[in-house]
């Protein structure tokens, strides 16, 4: 009969490696390997446990950290950090967790999950890089959207990293492993579950399968063309023509609609950025830009960020942002658009030829006028087009506010 640890127990083992008073042996310090259960697949993330009891999601170069474990009776209950979602969970014995993962953003969402001690190893400097021209949904001409992979393979052929890059943002930090011809990549990050899995064939990945977490999943193919590229995201969302003045409405954190027009562009070089606090990539550019009006905000930049948020209820959507800007200790404040849906986006900025991305950057010069609108945003998981990007609109808004 397994049998449970009460929370002392749990909260003594997540600190030291064994217990001697229940003549058994507890988790051990180190690593993990979580796998969560969709349908008859399994996601693998790495895991690992300090002396001090935190939790530290690795997802390639990316790790993080958990550091608000509760205990209740015989379960353990972690908090992500940035995003409204929760693991929770037993230690069954010296080898073995499991629990589930609960999205609280979405209605009865959850992913259950088991965790044994072990590794996942991902390509360091050694490793060769490939890049593929990607199609998602390659049957559906109104599903199918371009994408381009960048793919690392350690010297063994037995771990691979990469990830995806589209025209709406990236899928972060992925890695995995290969065994002959097949592969997967595998990324958790407290809002998303992503797994992809396909086959190498010559200079072709096909059968690949894209899964995000229970809700989605899509067929995949690539082929490898080191000169793969995607549209320019400052050209794909557009003021349409007469439409007239930029301006929009949206809600202060009290609930109150705030009027944004020519009043408070005057003067002022502003960045009014639509994210999500679900949103990873949203919260890769929300750092980002926080960096840049450290920077600039004393010569007049201003950032008026505007959240569209799952769900209809005010006070959760509220609860939401005000929990992402606090844990990324944002400078300015948040202002409250509406539900996450691209269409209503589209009802707050009209003006707009289409909302297609969270986040979305419109950047409007000292003269009230819109001058660049970037959809999307390349986080640091993709190295340099990262680097590439954040420097390009660095110097833009540079340029802007020289004018």
């Amino acid at each position: 009969m397994v049998k449970y640890l009460s929370c002392a127990a749990l909260c003594f083992v997540l600190a030291f490696s064994a217990c001697t008073d229940r003549h058994e042996v507890l988790p051990p310090l180190g690593n993990w390997v979580m796998k969560f259960a969709v349908d008859s697949l399994t996601f693998p993330i790495g895991l690992s446990i300090d002396s001090a009891g935190v939790m530290t999601i690795h997802n390639a170069e990316e790790n993080i950290r958990l550091d608000s474990m509760v205990c209740r009776n015989d379960s353990f209950f972690v908090d992500m950090p940035l995003f409204q979602s929760s693991l929770r969970g037993k230690v069954w014995s010296s080898d073995s967790i499991s629990g589930v993962w609960q999205d609280h953003s979405r209605k009865d969402y959850q992913i259950p999950f088991y965790a044994v001690p072990g590794n996942i190893t991902f390509p360091g400097k050694e490793a060769r890089w490939d890049t593929f021209d990607v199609t998602f949904s390659p049957d559906s001409a109104e599903n199918m959207y371009k994408a381009v992979l960048k793919l690392a393979t350690d010297p063994s052929e037995a771990y691979v990293k990469g990830t995806f890059l589209t025209e709406t943002g990236d899928y972060r930090y992925l890695s995995g492993e290969k065994n002959g011809d097949s592969f997967y990549l595998s990324c958790f990050d407290g809002s998303h579950l992503f797994y992809f899995q396909a086959r190498m064939s010559a200079d072709s990945i096909i059968d690949g399968s894209f899964y995000s977490g229970k809700h989605w999943s899509e067929p995949w193919d690539a082929r490898k063309d080191e000169n793969a590229g995607l549209h320019d995201p400052d050209s794909l969302t557009y003021i349409v023509p007469g439409s007239g003045a930029f301006g929009f409405s949206a809600k202060n954190m009290q609930g109150d609609p705030v009027n944004f027009g020519e009043d408070q562009f005057r003067d002022k070089l502003t960045v009014v950025q639509l994210f999500g606090s679900w949103c990873p990539n949203c919260a890769d550019e929300s750092r980002w830009l926080s960096e840049v009006y450290n920077k600039y905000n004393s010569q007049g930049l201003q950032v008026i960020p505007v959240a569209f948020e799952r769900g209809d209820d005010f006070e959760a959507q509220k609860q939401g942002v005000q929990r992402l800007w606090k844990s990324l200790e944002m400078p300015y404040q948040p202002f409250i658009g509406g539900r996450a849906n691209k269409g209503e986006a589209s009802q707050v900025f009209p003006m707009l030829n289409k909302v297609m991305s969270y986040p979305t950057a419109i950047i409007i010069d000292k003269k009230g006028e819109v001058r660049k609108i970037h959809t999307g945003f390349y986080g640091p998981g993709t190295g340099k087009y990262y680097h590439h990007h954040t420097e390009r609109l660095e110097l833009f808004l540079r340029q802007l506010l020289e004018e």
